[in-house]
């Protein structure tokens, strides 16, 4: 049971690495500043600053996400809206645009 549980995060790590990175590049390839690139959520273990962007590793392994400038503006009251311009579908669909 052990080995299982060690093995899924392993494959679930590898699986939200390997599709956040996709949304990572396809954002840098188009010019967009990417904010955070985190594996995992929730409270940060570890962090690094590096080519523009804080890599983070956070304590719950079953997601991540690529925090990209502009795909979520913000109001004057700080909440985000989702963004009316299809300019950035590229970041969130990779291949789609």
């Amino acid at each position: 049971m052990g080995m299982s549980l060690i093995w899924f995060l392993v494959i679930i790590g590898v699986s939200v690495f390997v599709h956040e990175l996709g949304h990572y590049l396809a954002a840098r390839l188009q010019g967009v500043r990417v904010k955070a690139f985190s594996l995992g959520f929730g409270p940060v273990l570890w962090r690094r600053q590096a080519w523009g962007t804080e890599w983070r590793l956070s304590a719950v392994p079953l997601g991540g996400y690529a925090d990209i400038e502009g795909l979520l503006p913000r109001r004057r009251d700080g909440a985000t809206t989702p963004s009316p311009s299809w300019g950035s579908s590229g970041c969130s669909f990779p291949g789609w645009s």
